[in-house]
């Protein structure tokens, strides 16, 4: 249960109900509204199919009428008539009966008789004299109504013939064109729109598409839900007109609901498919979104912990313009300070730290000083005797007790300001020539760099005038720094020393192909007793350090494991005449 007190779950859970639950209120409710809107389209398409039935029928009656009247009009047919030429009225009967798009057209005559037929040319003598259009025709006026037909809706269209003599009401006959709308008809109008159609004159059945629609539904108003047999289907009633106005009947347009359920069935799972696949993108959506506000705490948080637990602080990288963006800014603006506080809070350490091994190597050094004059003036002595006595001759001799004199009264003047001042240094300035002290040294070290094998790459800068040093002092804390790089190579290194100006300051680089220290011991190579070297003391570059300082210069070391070291000495450029 740990993981959903979690801020990033919490945000999760946020963004899933914010987005998600949404899209599953929309898929109920749009499931809800898909099978009420399904179903009235049905409906819709039901009236407009019973519509467009009747708009059939009306145009189909206007265009009969049309052709009644024009054919009303022909004096042939007229002078036909007149005659009483039935043979040749029959004949121009059937030749437009060919022609046009009827499937009824028959003359009659004045009593309401059928005298002559193009459709049927056999059958005459029918007496029509009781149907209104018939009579409406023999009254002068030309009329258009329906009637019940053998599969179907009679369609038909009656107008009078007058004669050529009596432009008044003299009428010789009717003439009757007439179509159908049958069950053929209606078959190919149900395939086309998917509606099952039925007619009916009154109650009774004249036509049907489909076996199950053979009696009018018991259903109020136009139209409803209502089940025939075993299934429900939609339905809708349009009343069919006759030209006075009076009902003749009823248009039927049904649907099965299975069918529509069939489709909504198979159009609910093509959206719930596509809602499932929505629910994943918005869970995926919202583990994005949930990783891009997150990062940037989870960021902090780290960078937090480390000042927990004290390690070095890196920087958060500030990629963003937002609020997160000005937090990470602030945080390591913190950091910084932090960092600076924690580098100032070392070096007082390290200070205290030093000072208190400074008063220690003091009183050590001063004991040890007093210990080791003795020693070094019997040296002294000793060397002063082979001098006078000759015993060794020759330049070369002669100028190695001169070096060995040298450093027994450097240390001899060492130790006696230690004696004299309880171990701090006092600096006896002269005109000293760095180039020179390097030589010396070197080859004071001569010996150990053959063994070694060590290659001297030197570098001086022409024209580096004296310097105002203590230059024993100087001498001994190169000494140190060279013999250090020396002892940290194996056979066959590289010892590079370049001496230059550089301002107001020289600046004495010592580099050597060593094996190197990790960032930790460059931390703590000039503090006292220190040392990586299970020879060592500890003392040689805490006491170079502390010559340099006394000259008022600075020590910078700069290292990497298995890439050698390298120690720069920076003096003040400042001359005996300055």
């Amino acid at each position: 249960m740990k993981m959903f007190n979690t801020y990033r779950m919490k945000l999760l859970m946020s963004f899933v109900l914010v987005l998600a639950l949404p899209i599953l209120l929309a898929g109920g409710l749009g499931r809800y509204w898909a099978r009420e809107s399904a179903v009235h389209e049905v409906r819709l398409r039901l009236a407009e199919t019973a519509n467009g039935l009747l708009a059939d029928i009306a145009q189909r009656e206007e265009r009969l009428l049309k052709m009644a009247v024009h054919v009303s009009e022909d004096d042939r047919l007229r002078a036909l008539l007149e005659n009483g030429r039935r043979e040749e009225i029959v004949s121009y009967l059937t030749r437009i009966f060919e022609g046009g798009d009827v499937n009824v057209i028959e003359v009659g005559d004045t009593l309401g008789h059928v005298l002559a037929r193009g459709h049927n040319p056999p059958d005459w003598g029918e007496d029509k004299s009781n149907q209104r259009i018939i009579s409406k025709a023999l009254d002068g006026r030309a009329a258009a109504d329906i009637e019940r037909g053998m599969s179907g809706i009679g369609v038909r269209a009656v107008a009078p013939i007058r004669s050529r003599l009596s432009a008044g009401s003299g009428v010789l006959g009717t003439i009757m064109v007439g179509d159908s709308v049958d069950s053929n008809f209606l078959l190919h109008y149900a395939r086309i729109t998917g509606i099952d159609i039925a007619l009916f004159e009154d109650s009774r059945l004249i036509t049907t598409t489909a076996p199950r629609l053979d009696r009018l539904p018991d259903i109020p108003g136009s139209g409803g839900a209502c089940r025939i047999a075993e299934d429900v289907y939609d339905v809708s009633l349009s009343p069919l007109f006759r030209n006075d106005g009076s009902v003749f009947g009823t248009i039927i347009t049904a649907r099965n609901r299975a069918e529509v359920d069939r489709f909504l069935s198979s159009a609910s799972r093509a959206f719930w498919i596509a809602l499932a696949s929505g629910f994943v993108l918005v869970v995926f959506l919202a583990a994005a979104l949930v990783r891009l506000f997150s990062k940037p705490i989870e960021d902090l948080e780290k960078a937090m912990r480390t000042v927990e637990y004290g390690r070095p602080i890196s920087p958060i990288p500030e990629t963003r313009n937002d609020e997160f963006g000005r937090l990470e800014s602030q945080f390591n603006r913190m950091a910084e300070k932090l960092r600076e506080t924690s580098r100032k809070v070392e070096r007082m350490r390290r200070e205290r730290i030093r000072a208190a091994q400074k008063s220690l190597a003091d009183r050590m050094l001063a004991e040890v000083a007093h210990e080791i004059r003795n020693p070094l003036n019997a040296m002294a002595a000793q060397i002063e005797l082979l001098r006078t006595d000759g015993a060794l001759a020759g330049p070369p001799a002669v100028r190695r007790i001169e070096i060995l004199s040298e450093e027994i009264r450097r240390l001899d003047r060492t130790v006696t300001g230690l004696i004299a001042e309880g171990g701090p240094i006092r600096l006896e300035r002269s005109p000293v020539c760095l180039k020179s002290i390097v030589e010396a040294v070197l080859s004071l070290l001569e010996k150990e760099i053959k063994r070694k094998e060590i290659v001297v790459m030197t570098y001086f800068e022409e024209n580096l005038p004296p310097m105002s040093l203590d230059g024993g002092r100087v001498h001994q804390a190169f000494l140190n720094l060279i013999l250090n790089a020396i002892q940290s190579m194996e056979v066959c290194g590289i010892l590079s020393i370049d001496l230059c100006r550089r301002g107001d300051r020289v600046q004495l680089s010592i580099s050597d192909s060593g094996i190197g220290m990790t960032p930790a011991q460059i931390e703590e190579i000039f503090d006292t007793y220190y040392t990586t070297k299970p020879e060592g003391t500890g003392l040689g570059l805490s006491v170079a350090l502390r010559i340099v300082e006394a000259h008022e210069g600075t020590i910078e070391a700069e290292s990497g494991p298995g890439k050698g070291t390298r120690v720069s000495v920076w003096l003040p450029a400042v001359s005996l005449s300055a």
